[in-house]
């Protein structure tokens, strides 16, 4: 199932990808991208500076390097805590329109990871 996919229109977009069973899981190990057994969320560059604060936070929680330089996993053990930080993150900053699109576009692919057991992939 492919969700918010969008044509990139340039080199600063990325993607949340979540493998939605096992076959999708070999579709994203072997770059098959658009497939009905991965879930995606489009994220542009304005989505990933919008969150940088919260990918901050998981890279010292959870021992991570997400940065728009290489794609990053969030492994289906940490999900439901980084969505805990993601939705404190969210109740903070209500009043920020630009990180609430991109933080509902996060919630959204992390909340499908967790529904399905899997982990989300940060490809940027």
């Amino acid at each position: 199932m492919t969700d918010e996919i969008s044509l990139a229109k340039g080199w600063n977009n990325g993607y949340l990808t979540v493998p939605l069973n096992e076959q999708g899981q070999k579709d994203y190990d072997n770059w098959l991208s658009h497939t009905s057994d991965l879930f995606h969320v489009a994220l542009r560059s304005e989505d990933y500076y919008a969150l940088e604060h919260v990918f901050w936070e998981w890279n010292d929680e959870f021992d991570l390097l997400i940065d728009m330089y290489e794609d990053e996993e969030i492994r289906c053990e940490i999900a439901p805590k980084a969505l805990a930080l993601l939705e404190r993150h969210i109740e903070e900053r209500k009043d920020d329109r630009t990180f609430q699109t991109a933080a509902e576009k996060l919630k959204k692919a992390l909340t499908k990871a967790i529904e399905v057991g899997r982990s989300m992939y940060m490809d940027f």
